[in-house]
């Protein structure tokens, strides 16, 4: 699996049967599949299952989950837990608001987590930090944020986080064990 980031909560995962697009920000994407955090929204992509509603969906042996909720203007958003090459992923989009109690028990046990913060339009530190505590993932991969978000991994205590071109990973069992990989990545 490889992740790339091409910002704000815009990410591309290439597994070894199927690439989910996550919040393109053009239609020059190649994937089969395309995940859209925000509900209703459309686009130009030609040959992808593209989906921006809540539910259950299977495509190009990726299994989806849309989980609903909502931004602080009260539009309808999407948290997508999917899988791919047996890596379970959990994708916050562009999430500004907290997590019930069962929406955390959808989402379920997850290997690598996009978790927005840094900026004004998503999570604050302490919104990012009890979501990664509560949900615990083996990986987080930093989105949205513009510069590095201090604070954010001050208060999970990492400091001076280097940034990667990418993320790749070819089995699951090379994910750590015992601690959480912190990740922030070039805009590809």
């Amino acid at each position: 699996m490889e992740i790339n980031w091409q910002g704000k909560s815009s990410f591309t995962i290439k597994g070894s049967e199927a690439t989910v697009a996550l919040d393109p920000q053009n239609d020059n994407v190649k994937a089969n599949v395309v995940l859209f955090t925000k509900q209703d929204s459309e686009s130009g992509i030609q040959n992808a299952k593209i989906l921006s509603w809540p539910g259950e969906y299977e495509v190009s042996n990726v299994s989806i989950e849309a989980i609903p909720s909502v931004s602080p203007q009260d539009k309808p958003i999407n948290i997508f837990v999917f899988s791919v090459d047996n890596i379970r992923v959990c994708s916050l989009g562009t999430l500004s608001t907290d997590i019930t109690e069962a929406m955390f028990e959808r989402i379920g046990d997850i290997d690598i987590l996009i978790l927005p913060v840094g900026t004004k339009e998503v999570l604050n530190t302490k919104q990012a930090q009890t979501i990664f505590e509560e949900i615990d993932p083996r990986v987080v991969i930093l989105s949205c944020y513009e510069g590095a978000p201090s604070e954010f991994l001050k208060a999970v205590g990492k400091s001076d986080l280097a940034t990667k071109d990418k993320f790749s990973v070819k089995l699951k069992s090379e994910l750590p064990e015992a601690t959480t990989e912190f990740v922030m990545l070039n805009i590809a």
